[in-house]
């Protein structure tokens, strides 16, 4: 019996299933689509809905749940440490057709891993051409083109924090955060670019919900691309509005283009040689040019 309990305690639930980006990559709009998918949407979602099908791993709440402490008193260091306890508790209460977002690079900070393997069953991966997330992060964020620029080339760059409601991510520089999770080899990781999914959302959407083990169905996968097109959620947002949609966007919007190749005429040559120079390596992996 001693055995047993013994065995019980060790046992690790693999249980989460990850969607991952940097930010202003796609990962809300496949969200979307995995809320209309997940619930067999026959009519345009309410927005709100996406967040059920789709949890953070970075809300506070978890982790004042997990410290049994309000935010205030709650260091860095403290979260950091209580980020096992938080995905623990994700794998255990993780629902069947649900994802956990993430934004964080998979890195240490102060020593501990931000995204714990041993609750990991897998990983789906958005990646957008980084000239593209220049324009689209500038505007969520109220930064010029600039500014976009030189946080995407930051290593230290970090979101959320402080009096957010989210736990602070590390994101490091956009090449590091995609590098960070290509090179993952404690669990199974599939990159989709966002071109390809704006180019056959049909096919891009299939292969996410077939890697992710759902139950697959055409119909309901059809119903699903057209209630999560850009448009629809477009319409949705200037309707009822999006609770995501960032309080400082220079456009007040969330869903505002999602263009692919829009950085062609949006930004300068002084702008486009920094992300390169910062980042050619990844893009050529990737098949990204300018």
């Amino acid at each position: 019996i001693q055995i047993e309990s013994l065995f019980a305690k060790k046992m690790v639930l693999k249980n989460l299933d990850w969607l991952a980006s940097y930010p202003k990559s796609g990962n809300t709009w496949t969200r979307a689509f995995l809320a209309a998918y997940s619930t067999n949407a026959m009519a345009p979602m309410s927005l709100a809905q996406i967040s059920r099908v789709s949890n953070s791993e970075s809300r506070m709440t978890l982790f004042c749940e997990a410290a049994q402490k309000p935010r205030r008193p709650l260091t860095e260091i403290e979260i950091d440490t209580l980020r096992e306890s938080v995905q623990a508790k994700l794998a255990k209460t993780k629902h069947p057709l649900t994802v956990i977002k993430t934004h964080n690079a998979r890195i240490e900070h102060n020593g501990y891993p931000l995204i714990r393997p041993e609750y990991t069953r897998s990983a789906v991966y958005i990646v957008r051409h980084p000239l593209d997330i220049v324009d689209s992060m500038a505007d969520h964020s109220n930064l010029t083109l600039d500014q976009s620029v030189a946080l995407m080339n930051n290593r230290d760059h970090q979101i959320g924090g402080g009096e957010s409601g989210f736990a602070t991510q590390y994101l490091d520089s956009w090449s590091h955060h995609v590098e960070s999770w290509l090179s993952a080899k404690e669990f199974p990781v599939f990159f989709l670019k966002y071109e390809d999914l704006k180019k056959s959302p049909i096919d891009g959407f299939k292969q996410i919900v077939q890697f992710l083990g759902w139950e697959f169905d055409q119909d309901r996968l059809e119903r699903a691309v057209k209630w999560s097109d850009f448009k629809v959620l477009q319409s949705s947002e200037s309707k009822t509005g999006f609770p995501e949609t960032s309080k400082i966007a220079k456009s007040q919007k969330f869903f505002r283009h999602g263009a692919t190749e829009r950085w062609k005429s949006v930004l300068n040559d002084s702008q486009i040689e920094s992300i390169i120079q910062h980042h050619a390596g990844t893009m050529f992996k990737l098949g990204y040019t300018a």
